[in-house]
């Protein structure tokens, strides 16, 4: 069996040769709680954090022109 970290890895995995019936999607996963209560957002501008390879099927550019539109302070 091999696990692919999403459909994506899976349709690549597949493409390659390996037989769908040993593929698997397991999307990675962290075990955090969420806060019981939401804190209130600091004043300034808003930090973004992107977690993930540059590449235009990630959607970052349509973050950041999305964000830029929004009238949210960049900086």
């Amino acid at each position: 069996r091999v696990l692919a970290t999403s459909r994506f890895v899976l349709e690549d995995l597949q493409r390659l040769g390996l037989p769908a019936d040993k593929l698997r999607v397991v999307p990675p996963a962290v075990g955090v709680p969420p806060p019981a209560v939401r804190p209130a957002r600091r004043p300034g501008p808003l930090r973004l954090l992107y977690v993930g390879r540059f590449v235009a099927a990630k959607g970052v550019r349509e973050l950041l022109h999305a964000a830029s539109q929004s009238g949210v302070d960049l900086r």
